[in-house]
């Protein structure tokens, strides 16, 4: 208890304590020095910054020419200028949106429409060159990359006109026409069904069962901690370790490069739902928050399939519903911990887990 009491004066005392902060710029060398007749040793020398040389066939005892840091010749329109002002990392960024601008436009507002619609315009979205995919929509894709650059590359305006648009809003249902002349949907003729990413499931099924806390900033926590009900975004990655829920559903590897996510359908991931500690909390918040509601139990499965899935309860679901809590209850009053298991059924549906 002292201990804890030390700790917590001292995060009191220090300023921007819950902000997130990172140094992770700084202009340096890593000088590779002979340590003897047979062995190096590196130096680290701050505030300095060196050009390289061209390591032949990436061995670094067979060096080419000096090259000054620059921009890269293919993406510029003419010979680009070296770097002079210390590691050159401010230079090259005024260098990816000024000289790479056009193409730096095109992979982000594609990456964005991505997240938005589930795939992206052009279907390789870490590949834009002659091994990548052609864009569907070339059209679109030029517009949506002058819109950023006008809008000076913010990106909210720019997911705002996506989700606005009679494309994002159209059903996810397919006609017969539909299906026959755009079965996978790449030509937009459908909102393109798709499953959520798991850090946005988890955020719905927050808000839906009244449990969410979305305050901004502060220090990250382990998603598998009962009582953490913020955003996803502010739960622990651990590389070396990867929480279960991330790591069931499809969260890719945190150490490398990943372009997109590859949907998975396994067993584990019903169980989770089935069996784990965090749905079971959720689902009783849910119903605490439904018994909490006046009226009938009618009206408090109408009032489940609205916060959940956006859309009221057919005859039959409503019928289903009630005979499940009754089945559950017996010749007992329904009580909270039927509610509950009802309320797990619904956050276990596939249609909380995708986006139509």
């Amino acid at each position: 208890p002292i201990l804890q009491a030390q700790i917590a004066r001292l995060q009191e005392s220090t300023p921007h304590y819950e902000d997130p902060w990172a140094h992770v710029v700084e202009d340096a060398a890593l000088v590779v020095l002979p340590d003897g007749t047979a062995r190096t040793r590196l130096e680290y020398r701050p505030g300095m910054a060196q050009d390289l040389a061209v390591f032949r066939r990436g061995n670094p005892s067979d060096r080419g020419q000096v090259v000054p840091r620059r921009f890269l010749e293919v993406l510029s329109p003419a010979d680009p200028e070296p770097f002079e002002q210390g590691s050159g990392r401010a230079e090259l960024a005024d260098s990816i949106l000024r000289e790479g601008g056009p193409l730096a436009a095109r992979v982000i507002v594609n990456r964005l429409w991505g997240q938005v619609f589930g795939r992206g315009l052009v279907a390789t979205t870490s590949d834009f060159g002659r091994q990548g995919d052609r864009p569907t929509h070339p059209e679109l894709l030029e517009y949506l990359a002058q819109r950023l650059v006008d809008h000076e590359w913010r990106l909210k305006p720019i997911i705002r006109e996506m989700v606005l648009s009679e494309a994002f809003q159209q059903s996810g249902q397919a006609s017969e026409a539909s299906m026959n002349l755009d079965p996978d949907a790449r030509w937009l003729s459908r909102y393109p069904r798709r499953r959520l990413d798991v850090e946005f499931w988890r955020d719905a099924l927050l808000a839906a069962t009244g449990t969410l806390d979305d305050r901004l900033y502060g220090r990250a926590q382990p998603l598998n901690e009962s009582g953490f009900v913020r955003r996803t975004i502010y739960g622990s990655v651990v590389r070396e370790e990867l929480d279960t829920m991330l790591r069931l559903f499809d969260f890719p590897e945190a150490s490398v490069h990943s372009p997109g996510r590859e949907p998975t359908t396994t067993p584990l991931q019903q169980l989770f739902v089935l069996n784990g500690p965090l749905v079971q909390a959720w689902s009783r918040e849910f119903s605490r928050s439904l018994l909490a509601e006046s009226g009938d139990d009618d009206a408090r499965v109408v009032a489940a399939y609205h916060r959940l899935l956006q859309r009221a309860p057919t005859k039959n679901e409503t019928e289903l519903g009630l005979a499940f809590l009754a089945s559950l209850a017996g010749s007992q009053p329904i009580a909270l911990e039927h509610w509950s298991a009802y309320a797990q059924v619904l956050l276990g549906l596939n249609e909380a887990l995708f986006l139509e």
